[in-house]
């Protein structure tokens, strides 16, 4: 059962920072992780990689994908800052080896809580609109 608050609930007395994240409805965040799974397995980006990996953490708790640390369902806002700060050190750091999969945990939170609208992984009508662009553009 997936207890995390959604953009059409109410937060009731709990705390902003230890309330469970405002995240958008599971159906539309299943879609996302399906076609992240996709993504990963054609292209095994570390950005799908990471986006796949913060989605699931954000359904099913469990270890940080960046801090390791246990978030217990429902991930509160707290947990979910944690990470995305994990990520900003990663991307902006001096480790290289993890800031794309770090873009991916940050890019998947963001879009979960409505803080961007671009999902990680756009809509397959929006890629083959990629595509056929890329195609036409000589070069």
């Amino acid at each position: 059962m997936l207890v995390l608050r959604f953009a059409n609930e109410s937060r009731g007395s709990r705390g902003a920072v230890t309330s469970p994240a405002r995240v958008r409805e599971p159906k539309v965040i299943t879609e996302q992780m399906t076609a992240l799974c996709a993504e990963s397995k054609r292209t095994g980006t570390k950005f799908a990689l990471g986006a796949l990996d913060a989605l699931q953490w954000l359904i099913n708790g469990g270890a940080g994908p960046l801090t390791g640390d246990a978030a217990q369902k429902p991930v509160t806002v707290r947990d979910v800052v944690h990470e995305l700060a994990a990520a900003e050190a990663a991307i902006y750091g001096r480790r290289p080896t993890q800031r794309d999969y770090a873009r991916g945990v940050e890019h998947a939170l963001m879009w979960a809580q409505y803080a961007t609208a671009a999902p990680p992984v756009p809509p397959q009508d929006a890629q083959d609109r990629q595509e056929r662009m890329k195609r036409r553009t000589p070069g």
